[in-house]
């Protein structure tokens, strides 16, 4: 009997609860929406974060899944994603599986995280809703979430789609799937009656657990569980595994139980005053776990509070930019008012899916006057240029009962700052002559009106150009630099008069001092400098320059002083021309053409030596030589010499073609000694041997001849060598000596000649 009334009773309260929601989207359209699809909105959204999601998998329904921590249990909540799901969930019910880990999980092997310690429910005793006689057991009871619940799954409020239509049934359904999963994130009540909830107090402090919930039917439990979300017949195993992952990561996961409950606060509540009415706002935050809001207002300073929201305020977020393109979200509910400037105490408090209220947090506010007067006009501005003062004209408009004062505004630019024209204006002024500063021709003028509390309403906005015909003067001080790369940089000063604002300076150069200037900007330049790039390689070495200042109204100034600039010198001298080296005993004589350039100073010789890697030797000639004597040549030893001008800017020629020289060395090097030649008669050849104790770069070169003792050059080997085997062809006497040569040239005699029978 008991059930009976309460499920009666259901139908009456979700009427009251759509009034409420309805009367909320009157006071601000865009911040509220109806309780199904928001109530499904937050639960998902905050449990799976659905901007992860992979773009390439095809997303099925799924039960979405939640923990939370107290003292001594751990609390878990889930929602299937779909009405079809939860006809299901209710039919079928829930298995809870935990798996346990006694240990840090980011130490463990693959082979411990797969390991079942317990299961807290199975297929033969799975959660389910409660039935009716369940139900009767609760009632009666104030908890109108709880009646919902009830109704849901007796299915009390389902109506005949052959008495309404498809159309209205489907939009009914769907009302009581979202009321439902609202009931069970308000109502604790609601949620064990729904079978969404379960509480494990086995669990250990320290213990890290993973939890995972799915239908009580084993064809079912491979999809609809809390961790796969999966189109198997559209995926290969990397997007499976990948896609569990995810969802392990965006759902529970891995949770260490700490054995303590965590305040919930609701963050940065504040007011912000309208006319005739206070907007509550508070943001967004990550991992919102707020359902639902109650809101209370006191009128005596925070004593007593009547509340504002009579069931529960379910609000959807509002997204946000700011100047910089971050976006944020916030909620917000607007309290309207039947009078301004009296202050109210507001007081919020969170609803969380697990039935919880959040800490408390307050704010005061109150409406505030904010219509401002009605628009004042200015009709007209001129400049007298006799008087040389602006001249405004305005019309009083209907002084309000609220009235405050007139005042008038000036700037100089439309994008400018309005500064304030003191003293403000007396009701009866219709009129006011402006004295403008020296150097201000642009004016802009507004008039302005404020009431009591500082609303403030303005005119349309006036011009009033003041003619300019002042000339500014010229620049001072001007000053050019050339550098080696033929970047030129020109500097200058200026001497502005107080106000006077400078649209830039044009810049003239000329090759000759004498000849017309040309202008290099095409329009002013603004800073008081100016760089550009010119060719070295020309004939002439001097540039002049000077520069003219324009002012905003296209002013010219004189000219500045001419300046001269140097070109810097970028060409090198053409190099000597070196002829025939003279040799002698003890020195090399070098000779050759000087350089044609007229800027040489100097003359620089290079001596290296061929074929060796030591640092090559110069000598320094003054300008006007033409040769150069070198005794520090070694005797017998080739060198190398090339010839290089050097200018007053130091640039340096190429080097000359060069030329090869060494010092005459008539002295002979020592001859070998115990020369042999031996037949061998096994070989068929033969084997020649020497002595010979001089150390230096030298070969020995053999000499032979067959038959006759006038030898001739046959072959060399080098001066780690002392024998030597000579193939035989023909049998006969052969004849046989060696001579030492130096790579420098220097050679030793003949040795003596030997003969060798092979017959």
């Amino acid at each position: 009997m008991r059930l009976s009334m309460g499920l009666t009773r259901i139908l009456v309260t979700l009427l009251v609860m759509l009034s409420v929601l309805a009367h909320a989207q009157e006071q601000d359209s865009t911040s509220y929406t109806p309780v199904d699809s928001v109530a499904i909105a937050n639960f998902f959204e905050s449990y799976v974060v659905k901007d992860t999601v992979p773009n390439d998998v095809e997303v099925q329904e799924y039960i979405a899944l939640r923990h939370k921590q107290y003292s001594d249990s751990l609390v878990l909540r889930w929602a299937p994603t779909t009405r079809s799901l939860l006809v299901k969930g209710n039919k079928l019910g829930y298995v809870v599986k935990r798996y346990e880990f006694p240990y840090d999980p980011d130490t463990l092997s693959e082979q411990d995280e797969e390991m079942i310690i317990t299961a807290p429910a199975s297929l033969s005793n799975p959660i389910k809703a409660y039935d009716s006689a369940q139900w009767a057991t609760v009632f009666p009871t104030d908890d109108k979430y709880a009646i919902i619940a009830a109704g849901a799954t007796t299915g009390s409020l389902d109506v005949n789609a052959d008495e309404v239509g498809f159309g209205v049934k489907a939009q009914q359904d769907e009302s009581i799937y979202g009321f439902t999963l609202l009931a069970a994130d308000l109502s604790v009540t609601a949620a064990n009656g729904l079978g969404l909830r379960y509480v494990d107090k086995t669990v250990q402090k320290g213990t890290t657990y993973e939890y995972r919930v799915c239908l009580a039917d084993s064809a079912e439990v491979a999809k609809m569980d809390s961790l796969m979300n999966l189109s198997y017949e559209n995926l290969d195993s990397t997007q499976v595994i990948g896609w569990v992952d995810w969802l392990d990561e965006q759902a529970d996961g891995y949770v260490e139980f700490q054995g303590k409950t965590e305040a919930m606060f609701l963050k940065e509540f504040r007011t912000s005053s309208l006319e005739n009415a206070v907007e509550l706002r508070w943001p967004v935050v990550p991992n919102d776990q707020y359902s639902a809001f109650f809101i209370e207002r006191s009128s005596d300073g925070g004593t007593t509070f009547d509340t504002l929201t009579q069931n529960v305020l379910v609000s959807e977020p509002i997204e946000v930019f700011d100047s910089l393109g971050n976006n944020f979200s916030y909620y917000k509910y607007v309290d309207r008012l039947d009078e301004n400037y009296v202050s109210y105490t507001y007081k919020i408090t969170g609803l969380d899916g697990f039935g919880d209220k959040s800490e408390t947090a307050t704010a005061s506010g109150m409406g505030r006057d904010l219509t401002p007067p009605a628009n004042p006009q200015l009709i007209s501005g001129k400049y007298r240029a006799k008087k040389q003062q602006v001249h405004l004209i305005w019309r009083i408009p209907a002084i309000p009962a609220d009235f405050d004062s007139f005042y008038l505004q000036r700037r100089d630019a439309p994008t400018a700052v309005w500064s304030t024209i003191e003293p403000a204006l007396g009701t009866s002024d219709t009129t006011y002559s402006f004295i403008p500063e020296p150097h201000q021709y642009s004016h802009y003028f507004r008039l302005g009106i404020k009431d009591t509390v500082g609303n403030a309403a303005y005119s349309f906005p006036v011009f009033v150009n003041i003619p300019d015909t002042l000339a500014p003067p010229a620049p001072t001080q001007l000053m050019a630099d050339i550098d080696t790369t033929g970047q030129v940089r020109l500097t200058w000063e200026q001497e502005i008069p107080g106000g006077e604002r400078l649209l830039g300076y044009r810049v003239y150069y000329s090759n000759r001092k004498s000849h017309e200037f040309t202008q290099l900007t095409t329009t002013p330049v603004a800073n008081r400098s100016y760089s550009y790039s010119i060719p070295l390689k020309t004939l002439t070495d001097k540039i002049y320059y000077k520069v003219q200042s324009v002012d905003n109204h296209y002013n010219h100034s004189e000219f500045s002083e001419v300046i001269e600039a140097q070109k810097p010198d970028i060409l090198p001298p053409v190099a000597p021309v070196f002829k025939n080296p003279l040799v002698t005993e003890s020195y090399v004589e070098l000779n050759w053409e000087p350089s044609s350039s007229k800027d040489v100073i100097a003359q620089e010789i290079t001596r290296t030596r061929s074929g060796s890697d030591e640092s090559p030797a110069k000598f320094m000639v003054e300008k006007g030589n033409r040769s150069y004597y070198d005794s520090t040549a070694n005797k017998g030893v080739v060198y190398r010499y090339t010839i290089a001008a050097i200018d007053d800017d130091n640039l340096r020629s190429k080097e000359s073609f060069p030329v090869q020289a060494r010092v005459i060395d008539k002295k002979l090097m020592d001859q070998v000694s115990s020369l042999e030649a031996n037949y061998n008669d096994s070989k068929n050849s033969i084997e020649l041997k020497w002595v010979y104790d001089e150390r230096g770069d030298y070969r020995f070169m053999i000499y032979r001849n067959f038959g006759n003792d006038k030898v001739k050059r046959y072959r060399s080997v080098g001066a780690s060598e002392n024998t030597f085997e000579d193939g035989v062809k023909d049998p006969g006497t052969y004849y046989y000596a060696i001579k030492v040569v130096e790579k420098s040239g220097k050679k030793s005699v003949l040795s003596e000649v030997v003969a060798v029978s092979t017959q």
